[in-house]
């Protein structure tokens, strides 16, 4: 079977595809995933064929003046509104992506930002679609949007509203896209929003969230399955040049206390030195060490000591165990793998979903959450105190056992195979095997 992933975003969005791509390979299955360009290289590591956005460079738009400004003021329509109309220059580039991408597909697998073009491009190969999503956007009594961060909601009914008032305002943003490819295509444009003929349709949908971090929630039909977090396997981590240990972290990890982690990915850092200064007299003040992973912000330049030690990326299956908390963004896979390796958390979220998982973390006890705009000195070291403190730490180690026990990854390729039509032993109709999640996560009104 041919598998084509469709995919947009950063790291952090793709790398779960690369993951069960990987897995799908290791099965005797072919795979390709399409990705903005400057992913691709990530993809053609890890062993799977590529189909890059030619000219499409997440890192560069993330990274300039304006998209700097906007992600580190959390101003996320405003990001948005820019941020569509820089991508719509690479419009062409990536309809010719997914089409290269799919067009010896058996299945056509979606990210949740490309799933309405990813309906048009199943219809028109005439190939299943399989779905995924990396938030809960579906809407439920449970709890509000994560994409709107409109706060606490109360009544159930109103917390339902909000996910449909999300999906109408992305599809407003990706209605140019769906029109102008619907042309290029010969094809009629859905008569409406596509994401409400998804539901419609029943088209099966993957949610790649640890169910521990996350129960399902009751309301959702039941071609929405929890299958859980895909994260690299140790094999392809080797193989794009991830699986160890830089020789000098290795050494300065061993020198001194387990370290503080912090990790902000692919999300910039407006004022670097500021920030940097400000952890430092923290962490002297607490007595504490810290890692500081900078991603795609510019921070290599910054001299380290022998309190911090600076990089660009690390192995978290190898570094987090070595350290005793973490502070990050709170992206769905950050926030993931620092719980899994028990560590209490500190998420400063700058938009999107991240706060919601900030609130998750804190709704389960093992850690904290605030804004990164709120970020400074005083809040910085009372954070660190509260989730250092006892009762959080037991919390998080707690959690971390129970999510090292879930095969997020194998569970959501079965759920793959399934329905591709692939047959398993293992495999039922509709469910994927244990453990996957159809716990409740219910609202009350």
């Amino acid at each position: 079977m041919r598998f084509a992933f469709l995919t947009m975003g950063t790291r952090g969005d793709t790398q779960p595809y690369v993951a069960l791509a990987s897995e799908l390979v290791l099965r005797g299955h072919q795979a390709v995933i399409a990705s903005s360009e400057d992913l691709a290289e990530l993809v053609r590591k890890a062993g799977v064929e590529s189909v890059p956005y030619s000219g499409l460079r997440m890192r560069e738009l993330f990274d300039s003046p304006h998209g700097k400004a906007f992600l580190a003021r959390g101003q996320f329509m405003r990001f948005l509104q820019w941020s569509s109309t820089e991508q719509a220059r690479h419009e062409r580039a990536v309809l010719d992506g997914v089409v290269q991408a799919t067009e010896r597909a058996e299945v056509i697998v979606s990210h949740p930002l490309l799933e309405v073009g990813a309906r048009t491009l199943a219809q028109w190969r005439k190939v299943p679609l399989i779905r995924t999503q990396l938030a809960p956007v579906i809407p439920t009594r449970a709890f509000p949007s994560p994409l709107l961060n409109l706060g606490r909601i109360r009544w159930g009914a109103l917390r339902h509203w909000t996910h449909r008032l999300a999906r109408t305002v992305f599809w407003r943003a990706a209605r140019p896209a769906h029109l102008s490819a619907c042309r290029k295509l010969g094809l009629e444009p859905a008569p409406r929003n596509p994401h409400v003929l998804l539901e419609e349709e029943q088209v099966p949908c993957a949610h790649l969230v640890s169910p521990t971090l996350l129960p399902r929630p009751s309301d959702w039909a039941p071609h929405h399955v929890t299958t859980g977090h895909c994260e690299l396997p140790g094999a392809v981590r080797a193989r794009i040049g991830e699986g160890s240990i830089e020789p000098a972290l290795d050494r300065w990890l061993q020198s001194g206390t387990p370290p503080i982690y912090f990790g902000f990915g692919s999300l910039p850092v407006l004022e670097p030195l500021t920030f940097i200064r400000a952890v430092r007299d923290v962490l002297e003040v607490l007595g504490l060490r810290g890692l500081i992973v900078s991603g795609w912000s510019d921070l290599q330049a910054l001299a380290d000591d022998e309190r911090l030690f600076i990089t660009s990326s690390v192995n978290h299956d190898a570094v987090l165990p070595r350290c005793q908390a973490a502070v990050h963004h709170g992206g769905l896979g950050t926030t993931t793998a620092t719980l899994a390796a028990g560590l209490p958390t500190l998420v400063c979220s700058v938009l999107l979903d991240q706060p919601f998982w900030g609130g998750r973390v804190e709704e389960l006890g093992a850690g904290a959450w605030m804004p990164f705009q709120r970020f400074s000195v005083a809040r910085l070291g009372e954070a660190l105190e509260q989730i250092l403190s006892e009762p959080v730490k037991a919390r998080a180690r707690e959690l971390g056992a129970r999510m090292r026990e879930e095969r997020g990854l194998q569970n959501t390729a079965d759920f793959m195979e399934q329905h591709a039509g692939v047959a398993r032993p293992e495999a039922t109709s509709g469910e994927c095997s244990l453990p996957v999640s159809r716990t409740t996560h219910a609202g009350k009104d």
